[in-house]
């Protein structure tokens, strides 16, 4: 039967075998064994190389390629040859280094540097991500390393410059407070390289400006994804924001950035279609570039402003958001009447909701909105649902809430049984709503939220996310809206109110 097979079929059905039976396969026959190599059987896998490689090193052995290798630095003694990345000869599509910035010397510095040109003489490097991190994120076992200096970190910095036919690069710095006392460090060029650069992330520091700002300058042509947003908020030179050089992007689609100068210069971009911005408590001093930006930027598609924290008052680590900036934001988008934007995601991380004036400004500002076709909200829904009509939201077919309502999680039950989601949805028949941490009963310490309803709706207790239409079964005018993974979706009618 094996005979009949040609090997691509064979290393085709191989490819699906976990990596232990792969690894068994090769012993039952020679043919199996030599299929065992295929590219097709590998290039989907992902290896991850540390600790020596003891367990990867039959893999490297015998894979010719896979999909990604990650690895730590600095190496623990290798077990085997096979398992130097330095030397390898398993050809990787993306290559992840991490390397702990106080366990990091200019020796692991070269390996990393070694390894990169390793896979690009490979040929099948697309991706690159190089993450440094403090010390204090992993146990060091007593073991004493180099300090990696600016000297260290700008030759892997000028490895990530340098390498050619690059798709995606990532530098981020993990804490970077602990990363302030490296002197700035620009990037080195190794000849003239063909822009092929379709995705760039930078942690923007003082000591990354200079190769932030070299790479968009130099893939400006191709970049179609930049991600400029970190937790750092070091200030730094308004004239040297990496934005600036985004304006004239002729690709560019998707920027993910914190609030920072030089954010009113994107509105000159016209390809940008999605953006997140992600907005600190301290961000106020540089809002008026997003204000900027999100009241003239008619191009946008997609808006996702991402809020740090709404918490108490006393905790120093999450400031409380700044709620009239929060409100400017909201209102700046809403501000010419003439906003595209389709899908809107207003989310607080480490908390519940807006503060109530931002959640008016949002109620207000849907009016204005009106290509506004799925909304995303942490918010309480008595505070939003009673604004939502055909006639303040018209082209609204998506709405998605999280359950909360101050410091705890609103039971699905109540929403149902207080009649608000039937309102929503009498109003608006054509609006899909989506419920997110839905069900008390899934989470330890809200079920008293049901105290009274503990015979009703059976069937939605165990669930986390509930969807809710009103239009006819199979007549759905927007069928994309119930293609959102991980709901489950009833009719309103299907609820006995």
């Amino acid at each position: 039967m094996l005979d009949q097979l040609p090997d691509d079929v064979l290393a085709m059905v191989m490819s699906h075998l976990v990596v232990k039976d792969l690894m068994a396969c090769r012993l039952l026959c020679k043919r199996l064994a030599a299929v065992a190599r295929h590219p097709d059987v590998w290039r989907h896998r992902r290896l991850r190389v540390d600790h020596g490689g003891r367990r990867w090193c039959p893999l490297l052995r015998l894979a010719p390629c896979v999909r990604k290798i990650s690895t730590i630095l600095p190496l623990h003694a290798l077990q085997c040859r096979h398992s130097d990345l330095q030397r390898a000869s398993c050809a990787a599509r993306e290559l992840s280094i991490t390397a702990f910035m106080e366990t990091c010397g200019a020796e692991e510095a070269g390996a990393a540097v070694v390894i990169i040109r390793q896979q690009e003489a490979l040929g099948r490097l697309r991706a690159v991500t190089l993450d440094l991190r403090p010390v204090d994120l992993i146990f060091s076992n007593g073991k004493h390393y180099g300090i990696l200096t600016a000297d260290s970190m700008h030759l892997m910095v000028e490895a990530l410059s340098s390498t050619t036919d690059l798709e995606v690069i990532e530098l981020t710095a993990g804490n970077r407070r602990r990363a302030s006392h490296v002197a700035p460090a620009a990037a080195g060029l190794r000849g003239a390289i063909a822009p092929s650069l379709k995705s760039f992330t930078c942690d923007i520091l003082p000591w990354t400006l200079a190769f932030c700002n070299d790479m968009l300058t130099r893939y400006a042509a191709t970049l179609e994804v930049v991600d400029l947003a970190d937790d750092d908020l070091s200030p730094f030179d308004a004239a040297l924001s990496p934005l600036r050089r985004l304006a004239r992007m002729p690709n560019l689609r998707h920027l993910t950035s914190r609030v920072m100068p030089g954010l009113g210069a994107v509105v000159a971009c016209e390809s940008l279609r999605s953006l997140k911005l992600n907005v600190e408590p301290v961000s106020a001093d540089d809002a008026p570039g997003a204000l900027e930006l999100l009241g003239n930027a008619h191009q946008l598609q997609v808006l996702h402003l991402d809020f740090l924290h709404d918490g108490d008052e006393a905790d120093t680590d999450y400031p409380l958001i700044d709620a009239k900036l929060a409100a400017d934001l909201i209102g700046a988008l809403a501000s010419s009447g003439q906003s595209q934007v389709e899908e809107l995601i207003i989310e607080v991380q480490h908390g519940t909701c807006l503060p109530p004036g931002a959640a008016d400004q949002l109620r207000l500002a849907l009016p204005s909105l009106p290509a506004l076709r799925r909304l995303v909200v942490n918010l309480a829904p008595s505070s939003l649902l009673g604004g939502i009509s055909s006639l303040t939201a018209p082209s609204l077919r998506s709405l998605q809430i999280g359950l909360y309502d101050g410091d705890y999680r609103l039971c699905f039950h109540v929403l149902l049984h207080d009649g608000a989601l039937a309102s929503l949805m009498s109003r608006n028949p054509l609006l899909h709503v989506e419920l997110q941490q839905a069900s008390c009963a899934a989470h330890e310490g809200f079920d008293d939220l049901c105290v009274g309803l503990p015979s009703c709706h059976q069937d939605l207790k165990k669930l986390e996310s509930v969807g809710i239409f009103a239009h006819p079964k199979g007549e759905c005018p927007s069928p994309e809206a119930h293609a959102i993974k991980r709901c489950n979706w009833f009719h309103i009618n299907d609820f006995d109110l």
